[in-house]
């Protein structure tokens, strides 16, 4: 609501089921950062790395997806992956929301 050129936001209640659907949902992101991170940590050392459909259909990309720069680079991208996971779990349990 617009009031003396300035934004203020309702204070409408929200539904229950709009809060547990809410509430699943961002446990869904968590865990699914968690997961990602985790595969993206595992995956590079499996057999399935060297082995796999991308390889199979455009070999031209096997010297890159083998390099060992590439591999770490994916391990990066999983711990960055799993630390967004843990900021969020933290974060939602230090949040102002569940303090009266």
């Amino acid at each position: 609501m617009l009031r003396n050129g300035t934004y203020q936001a309702s204070t409408a209640p929200q539904a229950e089921d709009h809060k547990t659907c809410s509430r699943f949902m961002r446990i869904f992101q968590r865990a699914a950062h968690i997961a990602a991170g985790i595969i993206l940590i595992w995956l590079p050392w499996t057999g399935a790395w060297e082995n796999n459909l991308a390889i199979w259909l455009w070999p031209q990309i096997t010297p890159i997806v083998l390099n060992p720069f590439f591999k770490g680079a994916v391990i990066g991208l999983g711990i960055v992956n799993i630390l967004i996971g843990i900021h969020d779990v933290i974060q939602a349990r230090f949040s102002r929301q569940h303090f009266p």
